[in-house]
């Protein structure tokens, strides 16, 4: 990846294929799209987080475009105008870092209490705690194995 506005596209691609997965857990469970259930409160909230990391990212981006004049970069402007006290280098990685931790905590928790959601409904909760024995516990009570198969590296 060159530059972090290549990555909205992908976020786009996965809030659109989790609406096609609401739209089927809609379908095959005959709840209402606007319900409450777990799963599609999950998927929303999954979306939301996707959408609002994008905002971020458009935000930090055009924020550098605004402080930039004539073709020449302000960091003076976009230090002040962020409330920087380190240099511009030190700034980006620090906001950058905290939409990327940011995001990958929050999808991170909706997951595990996604997770937690559902063995609780099919009162399958694992004994001991931790998101990877209710991953495993999820994996064994959809029938799906714990190893994975690894998908060929595809380029573009």
């Amino acid at each position: 990846m060159e530059h972090i506005m290549e990555i909205l596209p992908q976020l786009r691609v996965i809030v659109d294929e989790l609406e096609e997965i609401k739209k089927g857990v809609v379908s095959k469970s005959s709840i209402s799209y606007t319900s409450q259930d777990a799963r599609i409160v999950a998927l929303d909230s999954l979306q939301i987080t996707m959408s609002s990391s994008g905002m971020w990212i458009n935000a930090f981006n055009s924020l550098a475009n605004v402080c930039t004049k004539d073709g020449k970069f302000d960091s003076a402007d976009f230090l002040n105008t962020v409330g920087s006290g380190v240099n511009v280098q030190r700034t980006e990685m620090i906001m950058i870092d905290f939409i990327r931790l940011g995001f990958m905590t929050l999808v991170h928790f909706k997951i595990d209490n996604l997770f937690h959601n559902l063995l609780k409904h099919l009162s399958a909760l694992p004994r001991r705690t931790g998101y990877w024995n209710l991953t495993n516990t999820i994996l064994t009570e959809c029938g799906l194995s714990k190893i994975g198969v690894e998908k060929p590296y595809v380029s573009a």
